[in-house]
């Protein structure tokens, strides 16, 4: 089976285990193509959710989920979008490469979505290279993702 860069399988949605097209909570954005189900989903649409409330409003069209392509630029690593395990927020607001697309506000508000994920969830922004500032992925295996998955169900219970 073929993995992505973060380690996940990678393939058809069939093969991953599907994917969840629900809308971002909150909201009436979706991901087309959507996010590998399970508790990825719940991590990534969190994400999504939070930046929605905090950061700034999802554009429809302008954000992106599962694509089974290899990183941009590679010629061998698939993108953790092939697992399903990738999501692209407002994306030509934050162009692939562009740096300082965000306010230090917003830089701010995503920190605090990133803490509470506890390590799970990596921002493109972060990247040492070439930045990718709309870019969100799980970088921990799906026991730490379950956890967290658990984390914000539980949130959500005593927020409700």
């Amino acid at each position: 089976m073929s993995r992505s860069q973060n380690g996940w399988s990678a393939g058809p949605d069939h093969e991953i285990g599907g994917l969840d097209t629900s809308p971002v909570p909150g909201t009436t954005v979706t991901l087309p193509q959507g996010v590998r189900r399970g508790d990825v989903a719940t991590v990534l649409l969190f994400v999504a959710e939070r930046f929605h409330h905090t950061v700034e409003p999802l554009h429809a069209h302008q954000c992106w989920g599962y694509a089974y392509r290899k990183i941009r630029g590679s010629s061998s690593v698939l993108s953790n979008h092939a697992s399903g395990t990738a999501i692209d927020l407002n994306a030509p607001a934050h162009p692939l490469g562009a740096r300082g697309t965000f306010t230090r506000e917003k830089i701010a508000a995503i920190r605090r979505i990133l803490a509470f994920c506890d390590g799970t969830v990596r921002w493109g922004g972060d990247y040492r290279h070439r930045k990718d500032e709309m870019h969100f992925e799980i970088v921990r295996p799906a026991g730490q993702v379950a956890l967290i998955a658990r984390k914000i169900e539980l949130a959500r219970h005593h927020a409700g």
